[in-house]
């Protein structure tokens, strides 16, 4: 007989971190706001309002929401994969088992996500153009 894993066996979150990370992302793109409005004033140009910011280049917005998700649920994968990445992310047990992602790293992704959307989607140039 084969082992079989079920796709529910497999995620390995908590409520408290998956909170942290949407936290992240919000601060992330708050962050990204404070910058846009710095350069529009530099550049002499009308600053987005904050809902058009989101809105104006919204594929950038919907592929860092995406990114953030997909990663928040991949990065135990990855440490089950490579325990060496594993143990340097802090996901990997005294005993080799695959925990949850801390606070610290969950609120992290949050961000770092969403700075590789961003990096892809030039959001920025985009709304000052």
């Amino acid at each position: 007989m084969t082992n079989i894993t079920y796709v529910a066996d497999s995620f390995v979150w908590s409520v408290s971190t998956l909170l942290m990370c949407l936290i992240g992302q919000a601060v992330h793109w708050l962050l990204s706001y404070g910058r846009a409005k710095q350069a529009s004033k530099a550049l002499g140009v009308e600053l987005p309002g904050l809902w058009l910011y989101w809105t104006g280049d919204w594929p950038t917005s919907l592929a860092c929401f995406l990114i953030v998700f997909s990663g928040y649920f991949m990065l135990p994968e990855i440490a089950r994969v490579w325990p060496d990445a594993g143990r340097a992310l802090g996901m990997i047990d005294e005993h080799g088992g695959v925990k949850t992602l801390s606070m610290f790293a969950s609120f992290m992704w949050g961000m770092v996500g969403n700075v590789l959307a961003d990096t892809a989607g030039r959001r920025m140039s985009r709304l000052l153009e």
